[in-house]
């Protein structure tokens, strides 16, 4: 079901002008596949909530515990980790209580005998992760410069990386027969090269 809701719903709806909402909809297709029972529309509205709050979190928070680079991880880089599965944890479980009891009434009661906590949780972290600039996706690198050579039989490309100005050859495809210069006919061999 995750790979369809994957593959069906999620990537297609990304596509769309309802970018915005792709884990919404996502979520609330898997509540329809599941059923009728409010419990699983109120937990996977709520979940899509605290996904978006998680990667708002990600987003903001996870960039202080990491190097320079962005990659290497910081010397606080487990705390994060723990933290945030324990949070998550808790925010999880509190969320998917309706789906278990299946009626608006008991999971109304179970949230409200949690005095919402869960979900104020989310609104305050949804308003201060996306004051904090969570809402602005990290700027990609500016794209390789590509200058091309055509010879009768084969056309050879130099790529500048983006992080440095060595040139570096690239494959591409053979101008005679559209397959790749290694001269292999494989599927493989026909995909885009980086």
């Amino acid at each position: 079901t995750d790979r369809w809701l994957k593959h069906y719903i999620y990537a297609r709806v990304k596509k769309t002008a309802f970018k915005n909402y792709d884990v919404l909809l996502t979520l609330l297709t898997s509540a329809v596949w599941h059923g009728l029972y409010p419990g699983y529309y109120m937990s996977f509205m709520t979940a899509a909530l605290l996904i978006n709050v998680a990667r708002l979190g990600r987003r903001v928070c996870r960039p202080r515990f990491m190097e320079a680079d962005g990659k290497t991880a910081g010397p606080l880089k487990p705390l994060y980790d723990a933290v945030t599965f324990v949070a998550h944890q808790f925010v999880f479980n509190y969320t998917m209580i309706p789906f278990v009891l299946l009626s608006f009434t008991d999971g109304l009661a179970f949230w409200q005998s949690m005095h919402f906590g869960g979900h104020i949780v989310l609104v305050v972290g949804l308003v201060v992760l996306t004051l904090a600039g969570g809402n602005k996706r990290p700027s990609r690198a500016p794209k390789a410069t590509t200058t091309t050579t055509t010879t009768t039989t084969t056309a050879t490309a130099t790529t500048t990386t983006a992080h440095n100005d060595t040139p570096m050859p690239r494959k591409t495809r053979s101008a005679t027969n559209g397959a790749a210069d290694s001269g292999s006919t494989s599927p493989y061999s026909l995909r885009k090269r980086c």
